[in-house]
Parts: C-alpha cells; structure tokens; sequence
C-alpha cells in the first residue's frame, strides 16, 4: 500500500474491532462529490433563497450517503464556513485574490545526515552505488562476503544487512567509512544490545 501511516492501519482495525463492520471509504472516483465550490456553484446558479440555501445545505449535511460530516469533524459551523467561503469567491468578494499552490522550499539535508532507507527513496541510484561499495568492501577475491563482527562468510548478500558503526542515534553518519556489513544474526544481537543501553 502506497501511502500510507501505520497509526491509518491501526485506527482502521481499530474501528472494525468496536464497530464490526468496515469504516466506508470515499472512493477517488467519487471525490467531486465532496468538492464545496460544486455546492457553492448550485447554489449561486440555483438563485436560491437563504430559507432554500439552509435547507439545501441541512439535506447534505444530514444525507448519510455523503462523507460532509466526517469531512468537517462533524461540526456544521466549519461545514456552512467554507460553503460561505467558496460563495464569496463566486460572488468577486475577492477580486484581488490569485489562487496559486502553495510553495514547497525542501530543507537541504546532506545525503550522509540520511539513514540509507531515506536515501533510497531520495537518491535510488546514490543509494546503490552506497551499498555496491560497502559490499565490494567486505567481499574477498572469491566472491564471499564477510561479516564484520561475527566473521560468517557467504557469497549470498542477502544473508547480510548494512549497518552503521557508530549508529545514527549517537551522531553517526552515513558515510563508507561509518557503514559495515553484519549477518543477520550479528545485526540482530547488536541492536539488542544497542536497546539495552537506552
């Protein structure tokens, strides 16, 4: 699943658990039913009454096939809000405002200040090239790879992970000179022993 925070998973189990039925979900190809400026439009074109616009907004408001009351955290002052908004935007209460996406300025973090799963998702090719040296690093002129702490040898990588020596919890770094190679089963008894510490 894409896109997706554990605490999503658990709150979705959570409500099956209580509830025993399962949450509705608004489907994407159904988003335009939740778009406020389509109601706000009908409404404008519609030339309705404030009498027929209270009872307009009161029948989407109560419809149970519409998603408006989880949308707005149940509060229908935050609901008739934004209609108001999107009715004022109609009406050129606004004229100098130009809606423009916001501007996203990215910190720049250096690559090394990453752990290598944030440099995967950030820099793939950088990433391999990270891994492909560590390994070269620990591989002998028969192809066997070597674990640092426990000595184990395979030509298998897939019986090693890439670690830290200095973790980054205690200021290290992503660099190759900080990166090792461990088993398995010495990648699990270090991070043991590094939780026991804290």
């Amino acid at each position: 699943m894409l896109g997706y925070r554990d605490a999503d998973v658990e709150n979705i189990l959570r409500f099956y658990a209580q509830k025993q039925v399962e949450p509705e979900f608004i489907a994407f190809s159904e988003r335009r039913k939740c778009d406020l400026s389509i109601v706000a439009r009908h409404i404008y074109e519609s030339d309705l009454t404030r009498k027929q616009e209270t009872e307009y907004l009161a029948s989407l408001w109560n419809d149970d096939k519409s998603f408006w009351q989880v949308l707005f955290g149940y509060n229908y002052l935050y609901f008739k809000k934004q209609v108001d908004i999107e009715m004022n935007k109609l009406l050129g209460v606004y004229p100098d405002l130009t809606v423009s996406p916001p501007t996203v300025i990215l910190d720049e973090v250096p690559l090394e200040s990453l752990s290598l799963l944030a440099i995967r998702e950030r820099e793939p090719a950088e990433y391999r090239e990270i891994k492909d040296d560590v390994f070269a690093r620990c591989t002998d002129a028969k192809g066997f790879i070597t674990c640092a702490v426990s000595g184990f040898k395979s030509q298998m990588r897939r019986d090693f992970q890439i670690d830290h020596i200095k973790p980054m919890s205690e200021g290290g770094l992503t660099t190759l000179k900080n990166l090792q190679v461990l088993s398995r089963k010495a990648h699990t008894e270090k991070t043991r022993l590094e939780n026991l510490k804290r």
